[in-house]
């Protein structure tokens, strides 16, 4: 199917026009590589349709990422959401691409310079065919030993942060690519790195809306679709020991009812040893789902490459699959988050075949950027 067509086919699609099976794979998203072989059909993506898919991996060529995308579109019977962490642009991930400032050089920036990297950025995004960047980071590190973040968020002061990731969104969107703010409800006050484990925040619900939920509620007012929720655990709002990721209280009754989140809610990559290091595959998908998470993240950052995500895909699809023939979750919540993910893909916007990556407009911009703030370190050749 033509990456156009499906698009236009979502567009049309409610979750009555799909088996459970595809409506419990529009809930998971997992990890595709540039390098996989393009002869052989991934068995695991056709037996378990996951509706989201995340490249990983650094030092492609974007020809072979933007071939690698247009493949796997052109397979999908409902289109893929095609996600990508380019938080600071292509160069994060890509070889010979425009290069631009990482977040933390650009507190000082104004945000009308970091919408236009935004918006630069979604155009080289939809050449490639991502319609997905999960960015902004909107944490606030205020915590100078934090190791997680380090130069991917705008800084420690909240109203920055809180601008010039709007900012970013702002330009992302203009250019017909949707974003995801990123890690509710704040990773940057804690040391530890959740892809090992769990980190441990130790602040009230008053001390977070008076610090790490001031660019969230920015955003979610100015519409912001997706959030990405962050593995840490804050015993003095959840005292049950688990991550944010897995707690009801925290989605759904601060980011859902108080803060007015009604846009999808993405985990973490639940691979990640802050989830691994207690729980199975299926257990971590089902209290993920029961939380409240919309998309379920399983990705390779850890060992065991592509076939443990492959088996971590298969064991989240069974075990929703059997809560849900059981009735142990109801499938009218299931109905509207698959409308609401189907609502979000027919928003997206079919990629722009044609165009250059690097182009004087482009280059002109990563000039100005980093002559004023620094370089972004751009992929090794």
């Amino acid at each position: 199917m033509g990456i156009l067509t499906g698009l236009i086919l979502a567009c049309t699609l409610t979750s009555s026009d799909l088996t459970l099976s595809e409506k419990v794979g529009q809930l998971l998203m997992t990890s595709i590589y540039p390098d996989e072989p393009d002869d052989e059909p991934d068995p695991y993506l056709k037996a378990y349709t996951p509706g989201h898919l995340l490249i990983v991996g650094n030092g492609w060529y974007p020809e072979k990422e933007k071939e690698l995308i247009k493949r796997h579109q052109s397979k999908a019977k409902i289109p893929y959401t095609i996600a990508q962490d380019l938080e600071w642009g292509l160069s994060q991930r890509l070889k010979n691409v425009p290069i631009f400032p990482k977040n933390r050089q650009l507190r000082l920036c104004p945000p009308s310079l970091v919408e236009a990297m935004g918006k630069e950025i979604a155009r080289e995004c939809r050449i490639l065919g991502v319609t997905l960047n999960l960015s902004p980071v909107i944490d606030v590190v205020n915590n100078p030993n934090n190791v997680f973040l380090k130069d991917r968020s705008f800084g420690d002061d909240p109203d920055i942060v809180a601008q010039l990731g709007l900012a970013k969104m702002r330009g992302l969107s203009s250019g017909k690519v949707k974003s995801c703010a990123k890690h509710f409800p704040g990773h940057g006050g804690t040391e530890l790195d959740s892809h090992f484990c769990l980190p441990v925040l130790k602040r009230s619900y008053k001390n977070l809306k008076e610090l790490e939920l001031i660019p969230f509620q920015t955003l979610i007012n100015e519409g912001v679709e997706c959030i990405m929720m962050a593995h840490i655990h804050l015993p003095l709002i959840d005292p049950r020991g688990q991550a944010a990721s897995l707690s009801p209280y925290i989605i759904q009754d601060i980011l859902r009812n108080e803060m007015g989140f009604k846009g999808l809610i993405l985990t973490d990559d639940l691979l990640m040893s802050a989830i691994m290091n207690r729980l199975t595959y299926k257990d971590a998908a089902l209290l993920a789902y029961k939380a409240g998470n919309d998309i379920l993240l399983f990705t390779n950052y850890q060992p065991g490459g592509v076939h443990r995500v492959r088996d971590a895909l298969r064991d989240a699809h069974e075990a929703l699959m059997e809560a849900f023939e059981k009735g142990v979750f109801p499938i009218e919540e299931l109905n509207r988050k698959v409308d609401k993910i189907l609502q979000f893909k027919a928003s997206m916007v079919s990629p722009a075949e044609d165009g250059e990556l690097i182009t004087s407009e482009a280059l002109g911009l990563s000039e100005l950027l980093i002559s004023t703030f620094g370089s972004g370190d751009p992929v090794p050749k």
